[in-house]
């Protein structure tokens, strides 16, 4: 029961196809908006980037392919909003494999009857690089900046497009 939204999106910047630079961002997002205030998305990105323009660890250019999927919950009750998300992140970018993570959590509570004053505690926390050296890319970078299409945790973007999507971008 409840409200299923499915959106699904395939961008394509032909760059020079013969010289392998093409640029392919395309994504899947499944949103439900359930009874008694409780939400789920899941999403799953992928990008294919033919051109030489990012850096591996080591400093050598090549493309990036990689894939971003994820899972975004909320539940809102009276006075009481919680949300949460977490994102995996995998692929290669200029030949080191993209390994890395991403979660946030919030919790917000109205103070008065009207909703204008709210207490709200957020954490947000993901994978870092601790050996540049290793060729695995652990820090996580964000796969789009928009807010209905975040990927980059954010328990404060939601389906509404409220909050900062680019939360962990590079």
């Amino acid at each position: 029961r409840g409200d299923v939204q499915l959106d699904g999106f395939l961008t394509w910047i032909a760059e020079g196809r013969t010289a392998g630079s093409d640029r392919l961002f395309s994504g899947l997002y499944i949103a439900w908006k359930g009874p008694r205030g409780v939400e789920a998305d899941l999403y799953h990105f992928w990008r294919s980037f033919g051109d030489s323009g990012f850096v591996s660890e080591g400093g050598r250019r090549g493309p990036l392919g990689d894939r971003t999927t994820g899972v975004r919950l909320g539940v809102h009750t009276g006075r009481l909003d919680a949300r949460g998300e977490v994102s995996l992140q995998r692929g290669r970018r200029a030949g080191n494999r993209v390994e890395s993570w991403a979660a946030a959590a919030k919790l917000s509570a109205g103070l008065d009857a009207g909703g204008r004053l709210k207490a709200t505690a957020e954490y947000l926390f993901a994978s870092g690089d601790r050996d540049p050296a290793d060729g695995a890319a652990g820090r996580f970078r964000c796969a789009a900046s928009s807010p209905r299409a975040s990927c980059a945790p954010s328990a404060t973007t939601s389906r509404s497009g409220s909050g900062p999507a680019e939360t962990f971008s590079s």
